[in-house]
């Protein structure tokens, strides 16, 4: 039996931006690498923040640590 491997929360879009931004990444910086425009990362972030109960880019960076 293979270990399973926890699944995301979130849509594969909004994991994708969270894992991003706990790399390091500035909202231009993904906005960039996904070829999508700032205000679509602000959304999915905004997105994440509501899942998870949290206001601020800081939470997020809190909440998402091993």
């Amino acid at each position: 039996m293979s270990p399973s491997v926890p699944r995301s929360p979130f849509p594969a879009t909004v994991a994708l931006v969270v894992r991003l931004v706990t790399a390091g990444r500035s909202n231009r910086e993904i906005a960039d690498h996904l070829a999508i425009s700032s205000k679509a990362v602000e959304k999915h972030l905004s997105s994440a923040y509501q899942k998870l109960g949290i206001s601020s880019r800081l939470d997020l960076l809190r909440a998402t640590r091993v």
